[in-house]
């Protein structure tokens, strides 16, 4: 049996149940690295991996300042001397220690209220309280919590910002039989899994040599790369286009001026022609024109005199050279002027 040298590791440290942390430590191994040599294990029977979920809670900002400076209803029993009056202690007390405290000290029948006076009946810690102190600025696991402090529990999430629950998974790893049989037949690998330019340079692979990969092992499938929302929506309206019985046409990125502006009717005088507009190409210098010598005249016409009689050209000189400039082509337009210039008339 072909085993990494983690999965090596792993396995002569593990002589009876302990947890990734404990097998990190005894192997120098990265917890991860522990972790996946386990799974690796737990696949060839050599050890037992088992998983255990428990509940934490956890004190929250009030919690703390609970906890440090006490809940306003020990507060307020502080304050109330005897018989004293509601008004009175409203007036001698923070509005929100009153406000937050005085409810829970009926709630908790910790008081009564008789014709506007308060009296004290307990005066005790209550279960909340305690328990508050017994979690402290750490974790405490639910598991332990008695019946009485589970109930206080409740109580305490029934108050805002107060306390909070996590669930924490430990797990444990234990060889198998037959994972101690083979930890004590196998030896350490100490062969090269990882070429690098210093095992090159002191030439130590020679001595140690490489370790087999194996390539049958499965691979769970990953998704690299994904096409972007952009491009997946222009495909989707190409395909709904496609069936209703369009063809999709094509052109060059880089074209001409003839193609790109003339043919389009625009003076090559217009400032989206500018640099700052459009980019022109020192290379390469030409480009395939197409059809440009049976339709150049016609388009040379409608820039300086018009289509007819009736209609006016831009009135300018129209300049050969210009529309030959190469170009990074600025709009699929241009695609169009050259398909429609060669198509059929019928």
């Amino acid at each position: 049996m072909e085993l990494h040298p983690h999965e090596i590791k792993v396995l002569k440290a593990l002589k009876a149940k302990m947890t990734p942390s404990e097998v990190s430590k005894s192997t120098n191994l990265p917890v991860d690295a522990v972790l996946r040599a386990s799974s690796w294990l737990k696949t060839k029977g050599l050890v037992e991996v088992s998983e255990e979920v428990k509940e934490e809670v956890y004190l929250l900002d009030e919690g703390l300042t609970y906890l440090h400076d006490g809940l306003p209803e020990r507060k307020l029993i502080a304050k109330i001397e005897g018989n004293a009056g509601i008004d009175e202690l409203k007036k001698s007390a923070n509005p929100n220690v009153f406000g937050i405290g005085f409810g829970w000290l009926r709630k908790k029948n910790q008081v009564k209220v008789e014709s506007g006076l308060i009296k004290v009946i307990d005066d005790s810690k209550t279960d909340d309280e305690k328990l508050i102190e017994k979690i402290g600025e750490t974790f405490l696991d639910c598991s332990i919590l008695t019946d009485k402090e589970l109930t206080a529990l409740e109580l305490l999430k029934s108050r805002k910002n107060v306390v909070s629950l996590k669930q924490k998974k430990d797990i444990s790893l234990k060889p198998t039989k037959e994972g101690l049989k083979i930890s004590d037949e196998v030896e350490e690998d100490n062969r090269i899994g990882q070429l690098t330019s210093k095992i090159i340079a002191d030439g130590s692979f020679r001595e140690r040599g490489f370790r087999p990969y194996d390539t049958g092992l499965w691979v769970k499938p990953t998704q690299p790369v994904k096409k972007h929302p952009l491009r997946r929506q222009i495909n989707k309206v190409r395909d709904i286009f496609v069936s209703m019985g369009f063809s999709e046409i094509k052109g060059p990125m880089v074209e001409s001026a003839f193609w790109n502006f003339d043919a389009l009717f625009q003076p090559q005088d217009h400032p989206a022609r500018d640099m700052h507009d459009t980019f022109y190409l020192n290379n390469p210098k030409t480009v395939d024109m197409g059809c440009f010598d049976e339709v150049k005249d016609k388009v040379s016409k409608m820039h300086e005199d018009g289509a007819d009689t009736e209609s006016s050209g831009w009135g300018y000189r129209w300049d050969e050279e210009i529309s030959r400039k190469t170009l990074l082509r600025t709009h699929t337009t241009a695609v169009t002027a050259r398909y429609l210039a060669q198509v059929k008339k019928e």
